[in-house]
Formats: C-alpha cells, sequence, structure tokens
C-alpha cells in the first residue's frame, strides 16, 4: 500500500511538472515554415476557434507566405466594425533573429490558451477589450536560409519608407516582404505596435534615424510617451532592465545608431507609435534557452499591449453621423505630437497620451470645423485595468460640421472681421482723396506765385 502512495505521489509530481512547464513555456522549441502554419490552423480550428482567426500579410519574393493570428472576444466581427483598439506585433524581420518569432508564438498560445479560464484575468481583459495582431516572421525566407537579408539579399529593415521621403506610400521598387507589409498595413487602423529583434537587449524608441545621419538622439514631438512604452516593457523585462549598457534597459534608436529605412519609422509616421524590443544578445539561441526568454518577456508582452489603453479615445463622424475619412485627432498640449488617424469605416480612433491625465483633444478633416473635447485618460497594466466608468471618461463623440455648416458665432466673427475689412478699405480711400487734394492745392499755388513773379517779362 505504501509503494502505491509512493507511486501515486511520484505521478501527481510528475503531473504538475508537466503544468509548470507548460505554463513557463520550458520545452520550447523552433517552429519552422510547416510547423508555424500547422500551429496556427490549429489554434483557430481546434483550440480556440471562437477568438482566433489566421490571415496572411501577402508573400515572400521565394513565394512563402507571411502568416499571422487574429485574437480577440468576437473575432468573428469584421476587422473595420470591432470597437477595440488593435495592436500589432511582427518579429524576425531579419531572418537570423529568432528568440522574437518563438516569444510572439508562445504569446499567441498563451492568449489562446488562457483565455476565459480561472486565474487568467489578464488574459481574458485584455482580448474582451483589444485586438491583437501577431505576425511572427516577417523574413521567411531569410528564416529558412539562417541569414539577416531575405533571399534576395536585401536587409528588410532598411527597406522602409523614411521620414525624409516625399512619398512615403510608394511600394515601387521595394522587396515583396516589404510591399506586401506596407499595403497590409494601410488597410488596417492599428493604434500601437511593436517589433521584435535580437542581437542585443534593449528597448528602443524613435527615432531611428537623425537628421545628420550621425549617431545623436533623435527625440519625436511625443518622446515622453515614448520614453514611457519602452520603461513599461523593460521593467516587465528583468533581464532587459538590468542592462549594464542601457541605463534602465531603453535607448532612443538614433542614440544608438542611426539608420533610415525601419519598419519603426514608418509605423510612427503613419500615426501608429512602435518601439522595438531587442530580446537576446545571441541571435539564435539554442532552444534549451527559449524557456528563459519566456519568462523574461511573457509579463513584458501583456503589459506593452495593455498600454493601448492609456489614450484618448472617440468617434469622429459628421453631422449625420457617417465617419469622415482622413479625420485625425492630436493632443493640444503636444503641439507637433502625432494626430492619430480615424478608422475610416468606423471613425474610431485612439491617441495613446505621455501619462494617464486629463487632456484636451482636437479632431479635424479637410472641409470641417475642427471639434475639441476633453477626456479623462486612466492607468492601464495587468494589475489595475481601467473599469468600464473609467473607459468611458477617456471616450468623447466628436461631430465635425463641414465648413459651409460653421457655429452661428463662427459666421459672425468672420462677417465682423469682412466689415472690419470694407471700413479699412475706405478709410484708406478717403485719406487718399485728403491727401489728393491738399498736393493738387499745393501745385495750384505754386503756379500762382510762378505766374506773378514773372509777369510782364515777355
Amino acid at each position: 500500500m505504501a509503494k502505491m502512495g509512493s507511486v501515486v505521489t511520484v505521478v501527481v509530481a510528475a503531473l504538475v511538472a508537466l503544468v509548470l512547464c507548460a505554463k513557463s513555456g520550458a520545452g520550447q522549441v523552433y517552429h519552422d515554415y510547416a510547423a508555424l502554419n500547422t500551429l496556427f490552423e490549429d489554434l483557430v480550428t481546434n483550440q480556440c476557434p471562437l477568438i482566433a482567426r489566421r490571415f496572411t500579410v501577402g508573400s515572400s519574393e521565394s513565394g512563402r507566405m507571411i502568416y499571422g493570428i487574429r485574437l480577440t472576444h468576437q473575432v468573428a466581427l469584421s476587422e473595420n466594425d470591432s470597437p477595440k483598439p488593435a495592436v500589432r506585433l511582427t518579429a524576425n524581420i531579419h531572418g537570423d533573429e529568432t528568440v522574437g518569432r518563438e516569444m510572439l508564438i508562445a504569446f499567441a498560445e498563451r492568449l489562446c490558451r488562457d483565455y476565459g479560464t480561472p486565474n487568467a484575468d489578464d488574459v481574458t481583459w485584455l482580448l474582451d477589450n483589444t485586438v491583437i495582431y501577431i505576425i511572427p516572421s516577417l523574413n521567411p525566407d531569410g528564416f529558412a536560409l539562417g541569414m539577416r537579408e531575405n533571399s534576395r539579399g536585401v536587409d528588410l529593415n532598411r527597406d522602409y519608407p523614411t521620414r525624409f521621403e516625399a512619398n512615403q506610400d510608394d511600394t515601387a521598387g521595394r522587396q515583396a516582404e516589404t510591399a506586401a507589409m506596407m499595403d497590409w498595413t494601410r488597410a488596417r487602423s492599428f493604434a500601437l505596435s511593436g517589433t521584435m529583434h535580437g542581437g542585443a537587449l534593449v528597448a528602443s524608441y524613435p527615432w531611428d534615424s537623425s537628421v545628420t545621419g550621425d549617431d545623436s538622439y533623435a527625440a519625436t514631438e511625443d518622446d515622453a510617451m515614448y520614453r514611457r512604452l519602452a520603461r513599461i516593457y523593460a521593467d516587465a523585462n528583468p533581464s532587459m532592465a538590468a542592462s549594464p549598457i542601457f541605463p534602465n534597459g531603453i535607448t532612443n534608436g538614433a542614440d544608438w545608431y542611426s539608420i533610415v529605412g525601419t519598419l519603426q519609422d514608418y509605423m510612427v509616421l503613419r500615426g501608429t507609435p512602435s518601439i522595438t524590443f531587442e530580446l537576446s544578445d545571441n541571435k539564435s539561441p539554442p532552444e534549451s534557452a527559449l524557456a528563459g526568454f519566456w519568462n523574461d518577456n511573457r509579463l513584458a508582452l501583456m503589459q506593452y499591449a495593455y498600454q493601448v489603453h492609456v489614450s484618448a479615445s472617440g468617434r469622429v463622424v459628421d453631422s449625420s453621423g457617417q465617419p469622415i475619412p482622413g479625420a485625425a485627432c492630436g493632443i493640444d498640449s503636444i503641439e507637433y505630437g502625432y494626430k492619430a488617424p480615424t478608422n475610416p469605416h468606423s471613425g474610431r480612433f485612439w491617441r495613446l497620451v505621455p501619462e494617464p491625465g486629463t487632456y484636451s483633444v482636437t479632431c479635424a478633416a479637410e472641409g470641417y470645423t475642427a471639434v475639441t473635447k476633453t477626456v479623462i485618460v486612466h492607468e492601464a497594466t495587468i494589475a489595475d485595468p481601467p473599469t468600464p466608468t473609467e473607459q468611458a471618461h477617456a471616450f468623447a463623440q466628436f461631430v465635425l460640421p463641414t465648413a459651409a455648416d460653421a457655429p452661428a458665432e463662427t459666421t459672425a466673427g468672420k462677417i465682423a472681421t469682412d466689415s472690419t475689412a470694407g471700413i479699412n478699405i475706405w478709410m484708406t480711400l478717403f485719406l487718399f482723396v485728403q491727401i489728393s487734394l491738399i498736393i493738387c492745392a499745393v501745385v495750384i499755388y505754386l503756379n500762382y506765385r510762378h505766374k506773378a513773379r514773372h509777369a510782364g517779362r515777355f
């Protein structure tokens, strides 16, 4: 009987160990192209069909598909109809940087596995209130070949439009992977983005490129917001936070080394905040190290995704209640900060802020009168997600009148301005006439004196 009890104890201990391994990510392996496709198909078909959909961004230069997975509650809703902010996470743009690829695969598995289960309220809240897009490999050819570049030898993270180019939507001459990502991104609205790399251990924020091209700090107008986003991830990643090279585990991209054509800067140009996460000094560590990397990044990924809710949000429509294409919203206190574009189908927007607080938000569109409203933005963390009331505080409805339908006081102001302009014109004419009369009188007087002085000389 004692022997049987010992056997039971061993079995139970083994089961507990297996569960802990699964939770911690132990036993992770690298997924090749076929395995990634099979895993995503299993997630959306068998494991979590109610919250997951697989998609493809496009294809590589060699014809491999760039796979992704979208996770959210009510995933069956059209992407453009979702009332939730979207977060996009990508990795493996450099084929030999493999840790980020596996971290995003593990993150997708965790969200799928834990949603709606006891003791996973953080996952459930996130997917109830957010749409998560995960693209583990932007360079499937490079991964298959074990090289940084794509199959044509091009560094894809130098291939995107830069802030120094006039046409930042032009895909002509770009690699297939780049063009596919640009086209796919333009068709969707993202409120927050993050991209995973390897070769260092740091959270790098924009700009990646300095104006002069040298390695020097290149701040955006939203520098405080970006520093906060980088710190959120680094603080939740013990190894990154303890970096002996980068204070607090963060750096400005251009200050580290200035480069052009990065995916991060391209997303910033499109009005989507983005951070680059370098997850490992070793670009391609052995599989045995993956569990440790997962333990470092599992909380950081969650905390970062939650930050999309530290934002002013709203819906922008015209007087008939229809969304306005091309509308964008900014924070008044950040004069040249980024303008969050609205979803052209729903009119929704999310504009991240530097920190929780009260903000004046102005939304505008060509041909319409801008409208300003005040919102209150609350903190958003795993331990303290925003309540429905707090979410309502951060939301506002913006109804933009057309320029022809401007408010009466604006019209009155215009009339007053026009009237003033008219008065000024008449005053100018009056003064002109007065001066002309004076000049004429002077000329007549001088002419009379001249004739009087020379009278009788002929």
